[in-house]
């Protein structure tokens, strides 16, 4: 089988500086994202410490997730969330 067949089968690791840029974050909150399993994280024991490494696949699986529940919180929520505004 070759490698373009499956290019997801490679995908390298990403640290904390560019995932925490793919998801227009600091570094440090996505880092206690990581901690809480709030995200997709690895982490890799280094010594006395975790070095925490990130997919972008998973990390962009996990933004359309979050987006799609929000969309469906606004959908399917109440309906008089719009018509608030008009209701005095």
């Amino acid at each position: 089988m070759d490698s373009t067949a499956n290019p997801m089968a490679f995908e390298s690791f990403i640290g904390p500086g560019e995932a925490a840029h793919f998801l227009s974050c600091t570094p440090r909150h996505l880092l206690r994202m990581a901690r809480a399993m709030e995200i997709p994280a690895h982490p890799l024991r280094r010594g006395s410490r975790n070095q925490w490494r990130f997919l972008r696949s998973e990390l962009s699986a996990y933004m359309t997730n979050q987006m799609v529940a929000v969309q469906g919180k606004i959908v399917h929520g109440s309906p008089s969330g719009t018509r608030q505004k008009g209701q005095g």
